[in-house]
């Protein structure tokens, strides 16, 4: 089992090429403590009535997708058979931001789009490497602050490596991988199945 830990995405440290959108913004003269600001202004850009033009682009990203996977580049193998999974089990349609976001569309800008308007669902892969990306802190708190009130949106987490839950997560039930992966029979009954009912329930 995880233990639940405090701490304050402001304080995490970005490791180097964890997530291919970081190396993006650092390589081109960013700074940790920029991108933290502006993942920042980013989740919270909604809320104070910024400048998204949300009316027009909620049109075009408006859930043509079932789930938003939101994962560390060091999990990438996991989170493709999350995706295969999902797509060949279930037939539903997984938004990969590395994949998906359009040329010519603002990564940081479209992934906000997605998690808020274009996906029903958001799965979060935690492991030690998620809980230090800037990026995914950005994703997960995005997809909670769209989540608590809401029916029409779903925060899944899953537990890929034994870390800490951080505290902003330790009300919402968690899929265990670790408990049941080195038993085929029992993770395939015990996680998969329940993860595929979580991603296909609908309110």
């Amino acid at each position: 089992m995880a233990e639940d830990c405090d701490g304050s995405p402001d304080t995490l440290v970005t490791p180097p090429n964890s997530l291919a959108t970081e190396s993006t913004y650092l390589s081109r003269g960013f700074n940790s403590h920029e991108l933290n600001f502006k993942i920042e202004q980013l989740a919270l850009h909604d809320d104070e009535g910024g400048d998204y033009h949300m009316d027009h682009r909620a049109k075009k990203t408006k859930q043509r997708y079932d789930i938003f996977l939101s994962f560390a580049q060091e999990d990438r193998e996991f989170a493709e058979e999350v995706k295969v999974r999902l797509q060949t089990k279930k037939k539903l349609k997984v938004f990969v931001p590395s994949e998906d976001v359009m040329p010519g569309e603002v990564f940081s800008e479209q992934v906000a789009d997605m998690i808020k308007q274009g996906c029903r669902k958001t799965v979060i892969i935690l492991s030690p490497s998620y809980l230090v990306s800037p990026w995914c802190s950005f994703e997960s708190h995005l997809a909670l602050h769209h989540s608590p009130d809401s029916k029409e949106h779903i925060l899944i987490p899953v537990l890929y490596q034994k870390c800490c839950i951080p505290s902003f997560l330790s009300h919402i039930c968690y899929a265990d991988y670790p408990r049941y992966s080195q038993d085929p029979s029992k993770c395939e009954q015990y996680f998969w199945e329940k993860f595929y009912k979580a991603c296909q329930h609908t309110v």
